[in-house]
């Protein structure tokens, strides 16, 4: 047995067989993959690693099966699951990985799985559970106690705590030994006690202030639209797919968009890297319109390629100028957890806290239309965007005109 400080967690143990697979240049990988992408650009601290979420995932995930009393094979399954939900990602964590879905309709747990099933192959990995059941604990399945993937679980409490911690964004503790002691297992689902409640809705609230400071932070919002798009010009123009970027990590990837002789890849890379960021030239607020409305803008502007290219037209520039970052709202997210009321009673969290509703609301304050360039051509692009945005008739456009 091993041990591992986390400025997180404290000590955290690990048996001879995780080690096996944190010892895998898979796992290892992850040491070079930053866990908030390009954030770091806007909170200098913000460098920590997929490698070390989930070593804290892994521990969390365990310590909540262990509070439902569930057997040692379920709890190691869960442990199991937790170090290697992410070991999928591409370069830069989430940045790029909807290109991954529209480009191949994958997620990085569909990587995951394939991982897990090849080192279950390699001689020098000891799985000591069903790997069937760490991968369907990875997709979000509860054919067994899920502690890993769901409304609460392991992965939502240890990123909010970690990077919390390496931002400096002090939302408030999250309680989460309050959650393990008074964790309950409800029909087949992880539920809580009434007693638990507030620090039930302490963990949406510390959701809520990470998007506002940190996820949604409009100049994370820039670079990762640059490096999207950088990412996208460079799969346009060679030879290379992005399944070609699995495997890779951060610095591997940047190599490549460095020294790539897809000008446009490298220039929107340097400019990431030199802190050179585009400039915000139209924006259209949507928290005041209705859910349908904003998925109707979404759909319209997905994808984004025609509309950059018909704007950038007509303020006669070349299209890298004109980076559009639409709105991507899921305004249906329910927070169906199961808890029990002093009388005995279950009942969803919805229909007894107001927290879910007004995360969900808040949610809407990030969904805003933007559309970034250079900061020389931020009146030419205003123009041009706004003069395109009249011409739309898919809906009504004077919800979007600025």
């Amino acid at each position: 047995m091993k041990h591992i400080k986390d400025p997180i967690h404290g000590y955290i143990d690990l048996p001879e067989e995780e080690l096996s697979i944190i010892n895998m240049p898979e796992f290892q990988r992850l040491r070079r993959i930053k866990q908030l992408g390009l954030s770091s650009t806007v909170y200098p601290s913000a460098t920590h690693t997929r490698f070390s979420h989930s070593l804290g995932v892994m521990y969390l995930a365990g310590e909540l099966a262990k509070s439902l009393d569930l057997s040692q094979e379920i709890v190691r399954t869960n442990q199991i699951a937790g170090l290697l939900h992410d070991i999928g990602h591409l370069p830069f964590s989430h940045t790029i990985e909807h290109l991954l879905e529209q480009k191949e309709g994958l997620s990085h747990e569909d990587i995951s799985c394939n991982y897990i099933d090849e080192l279950e192959r390699n001689k020098d990995v000891t799985f000591p559970v069903n790997t069937d059941n760490v991968k369907s604990l990875i997709r979000g399945e509860k054919e067994i106690v899920n502690t890993v993937s769901n409304d609460i679980d392991a992965d939502r409490l240890d990123y909010l705590l970690r990077d919390s911690y390496h931002t400096g964004i002090n939302f408030g503790k999250i309680e989460s030994d309050t959650l393990m002691k008074f964790s309950l297992l409800i029909d087949g689902v992880l539920g809580f006690d009434h007693k638990s409640l507030k620090s039930v809705e302490r963990l949406l609230d510390a959701r809520m202030q990470m998007n506002y400071s940190v996820y949604a932070h409009d100049a994370v919002s820039i670079t990762e639209t640059m490096l999207t798009r950088a990412v996208e010009f460079y799969l346009d123009n060679t030879d290379v797919k992005i399944l070609d970027l699995v495997g890779k990590d951060d610095l591997e990837l940047a190599y490549e968009l460095k020294n790539t002789k897809v000008e446009s890849s490298r220039e929107l890379f340097r400019k990431i890297q030199n802190r050179n960021l585009y400039k915000t030239s139209y924006l259209a607020p949507l928290q005041n319109i209705t859910s349908n409305e904003i998925k109707q803008i979404s759909n319209f502007f997905t994808p984004v390629h025609i509309h950059e290219q018909r704007i950038a037209e007509i303020a006669n520039l070349e299209r890298k100028y004109v980076l559009i970052d639409a709105p991507n709202y899921h305004g249906d997210e329910l927070f169906d957890i199961p808890i029990k009321t002093p009388l005995g009673e279950i009942t969803s969290l919805e229909n007894i806290s107001p927290k879910p509703n007004a995360l969900r609301e808040s949610s809407k304050i990030h969904e805003n239309l933007h559309i970034f360039t250079p900061e020389k051509y931020v009146d030419k692009v205003y123009d041009a965007s706004k003069q395109y945005i009249e011409t739309i008739d898919e809906f009504n456009h004077n919800i979007i005109l600025n």
